[in-house]
């Protein structure tokens, strides 16, 4: 209601109560002026003072987050006009604060969805965010100490120095004995009004990479090294006229042989390539494996001459297994030629294969020397040996059980080892049926 408006009606009911009051006595005239002058005050405090009441509570209910608050049931005047920009007001509130919300929302989402660790800290060093990251690949991730729940040797140190570059720093650290001996690139990252960032990422894999990388052009540079330092001494002894023709014959034969091992070395090397950038396709058909046994062996036929070694097979022939023949033949002939290679004089290879859960298992036992069994593991990574000196004696390249477990991994199957010191080496391959 307006304010002149109800100032007058006030005017008006008290000059109406003096009007009245005249023809009462003294004491009754201004008792009944008093009485109108309250009832006067109620109806201005009614009708000018109680909407600013009701506008002042929706104020602290806006205040207290409550952005619902409305001044619907305000009418007239004045008070109307402000309630109405108190309602917009309210309105464009709660419109900012939803769209407040949703951006943070996504946002946050953002954040989370980063693969790198991310955490937010003040100038005082107090973290005021941190991404799902941090406490889904730090198990003892704790926000009241961030850093030193982290187990990062030298990362306190690191931080301190980048603080007082004041620039953007990055370094790799190691995770400490509590953790799983990962490697993260860590990036310090100063922001406006002292306020500071740090981006943990895990590069173990692409670490472990570049080590495999940079062992295997080593190995390869030691594996070669050998026969052409050979080829080149035996080029040396050929290119001399006076050496006798029986002499140059047995040469000749040795140039061969370091060739023959050259070309080995180049083929694995290539196969291993192809079976691990996936470029390789993998068939599905069935694929009878007591036929492909035999055509393996019989390729193996002068290897096994050339070192005594007996065959003994029990496969039946029915038995088919589902999946790549060129496949299964690379892992098949690969611990085949171990078996006959580093078996004993006169020793045996043991062929056998059965149905089991679904699967197929087949085993090739020798009774070679054994493997110790802490090299259970190791002996399916390229170029390990357990004795490196009887290894190239006997011609292997170091490659094939690498070559047959990545193999056996395209098809879906598995490769393992059992062995005993003395007794001889049980490799068993598990197929699809």
């Amino acid at each position: 209601m307006n304010y002149h408006r109800t100032f007058f009606v006030f005017l008006v009911l008290f000059a109406a109560a003096v009007v009245l009051a005249g023809g009462l006595p003294f004491y009754g005239k201004w008792l009944f002026i008093v009485c109108a002058a309250f009832a006067g005050a109620a109806l201005l405090k009614r009708f000018s003072l109680s909407p600013w009441k009701e506008l002042e509570a929706s104020l602290h209910r806006i205040k207290s987050g409550d952005l619902q608050a409305r001044l619907d049931d305000v009418k007239g005047g004045d008070v109307r006009a402000s309630a109405v920009v108190f309602n917009e007001l309210a309105e464009d509130l709660a419109k900012y604060k939803k769209l407040y919300e949703n951006r943070e929302k996504r946002l946050t989402a953002l954040i989370n969805s980063v693969n790198s660790g991310l955490m937010l800290f003040n100038p005082d060093g107090e973290m005021l965010l941190a991404n799902a990251n941090m406490s889904g690949n730090f198990a003892h991730f704790r926000k009241d100490a961030p850093i030193a729940s982290l187990d990062i040797p030298f990362l306190p140190q690191f931080l301190e120095e980048a603080k007082k570059s004041g620039k953007r720093q990055t370094r790799e650290l190691k995770e400490g004995e509590k953790g799983r001996g990962r490697i993260f690139e860590i990036t310090y990252v100063p922001l406006e009004e002292g306020n500071w960032a740090l981006i943990i990422h895990d590069i173990t894999s692409e670490a472990r990479m570049a080590q495999v990388k940079s062992d295997l052009v080593a190995n390869v540079s030691h594996e070669l090294r050998t026969p052409i330092s050979a080829v080149s001494s035996i080029c040396d002894v050929l290119d001399d006229p006076a050496v006798e023709p029986g002499r140059r014959a047995d040469f000749l034969e040795r140039l061969k042989k370091q060739a023959r091992r050259m070309s080995s070395l180049v083929e694995d090397l290539l196969s291993l390539s192809r079976l691990e950038s996936g470029e390789i396709t993998v068939k599905n058909e069935r694929v009878n494996l007591s036929s492909l046994i035999e055509d393996i062996l019989n390729s193996l036929e002068p290897l096994r001459k050339t070192f005594g070694v007996e065959f003994e097979c029990h496969i039946e022939n029915e038995l088919s297994v589902t999946g790549d023949s060129a496949l299964i033949e690379h892992a098949a002939k690969n611990i085949l030629d171990n078996a006959i290679r580093y078996n004993k004089q006169n020793g045996k290879v043991f062929i056998r294969a059965e149905r089991e859960n679904g699967a197929v298992r087949l085993e090739i036992e020798d009774t070679g020397d054994g493997i110790p069994a802490e090299y259970s593991e190791r002996v399916f990574e390229r170029f390990f040996r357990v004795d490196p000196h009887r290894s190239r004696e006997r011609g292997g390249t170091g490659l094939g059980l690498s070559i047959a477990k990545h193999s056996l991994k395209l098809l879906g199957g598995d490769v393992r080892l059992e062995s005993e010191i003395g007794k001889g080496s049980k490799f068993i391959l598990t197929l699809p049926e």
